[in-house]
């Protein structure tokens, strides 16, 4: 799995899709296509660069279900 984007190179993806293609940032990044258009979108959609904070998965069983 290829490391997490910093910050700044989220904000430098969103700063060439104003003048840029998605087709044409992913080559330039070197950042599939997909990646690139999730970006684009939680940034346009949501106003966010960051991941989103995901929460703690519930346990299926107990603790004591489990012994």
């Amino acid at each position: 799995m290829r490391p997490r984007l910093t910050l700044q190179q989220r904000q430098a993806n969103v700063h060439m899709g104003r003048t840029m293609s998605q087709k044409a940032i992913s080559p330039a990044t070197g950042r599939p296509l997909p990646k690139v258009n999730r970006i684009l979108r939680a940034f346009h959609d949501e106003g966010r660069l960051q991941d989103v904070v995901r929460g703690e998965k519930q346990r299926a069983t107990t603790h004591e279900e489990d012994l």
